[in-house]
């Protein structure tokens, strides 16, 4: 599969894609379900000309878009997909916002390069009121040096409630646990419990250069709730190698 943007520059190329359908399935209860995608050897290349700029592939979805203005029924189909098993495997995905400047060997936000990229997830729901979401593993690595060994949890919503459940963050030296993770869009209500996270300053010195100059790992417990722009800290436990330990809690009311 090959796709070019309109600047003739390759937005997507996959050397294999695989898809298993199961038509009995949709004979059956009206669901399409997919039973497998397998992507290998791709490139997807996402780019803008400045932060406000429409993305390289808006004229796909131009091209899908219908001007036809009459009304048509709005009323939420009652069709479901499921998309079990997805894999993509050997990848590179980039994105760039061109009028930006680079900043070798630190992450860029504006500028970010992912290779051996590697993901397997199910899609159980894909309904954008309520979706549900198994991350199994995802593995990358990023020009700035940063590297995720595995990154894996479920995501669920429920209309503006969203929350993320047994969320686990592996780096080459560190790891980080989130047992509970919520954030209700309506209210701005929010909830994260992490536990038995370790870091190993090395590990984040694409994201903040300083602390190279930090040399033991620092251990995090913490639970936190609020209200935005509202934060409350009901606990925190934070160790620096085995000598420097800070048990407390906070409240921070505005901010900007």
């Amino acid at each position: 599969i090959y796709i070019e943007d309109q600047a003739k520059d390759t937005l997507l190329y996959a050397q294999n894609l695989d898809v298993s359908l199961s038509p009995w399935e949709f004979i059956k209860s009206g669901k399409i379900s997919i039973t497998g995608v397998d992507i290998e050897d791709f490139i997807i290349n996402v780019n803008q000309k400045d932060s406000v700029s429409d993305f390289n592939f808006q004229f796909i979805i131009d091209a899908f878009s219908s001007t036809d203005t009459t009304q048509v029924d709005t009323t939420k189909s009652s069709l479901v997909v499921v998309i079990e098993d997805i894999n993509l495997r050997n990848g590179k995905l980039n994105y760039d916002i061109l009028s930006d400047s680079l900043t070798p060997g630190t992450f860029n936000a504006s500028h970010i390069s992912l290779y051996d990229v590697n993901i397997n997830l199910d899609l159980n729901s894909i309904d954008t009121d309520k979706f549900d979401i198994a991350l199994n593993s995802l593995a990358a690595k990023e020009r700035s040096g940063v590297e995720i060994k595995n990154l894996k949890g479920q995501f669920y919503s429920d209309k503006d409630q969203l929350w993320v459940d047994r969320l686990s963050l592996n780096l080459p030296n560190s790891h980080l646990i989130t047992n509970n993770a919520r954030y209700n869009l309506a209210t701005d209500e929010f909830e994260i419990t992490t536990e038995d996270t370790e870091i190993e300053p090395a590990d984040l010195i694409a994201f903040l250069p300083n602390l190279k100059f930090l040399t033991n790992r620092i251990g995090l417990n913490t639970n936190i709730k609020g209200t935005l722009p509202e934060i409350n800290i009901q606990s925190l436990n934070l160790t620096y190698g085995e000598d420097s330990y800070l048990a407390g809690n906070a409240r921070l009311a505005s901010y900007e």
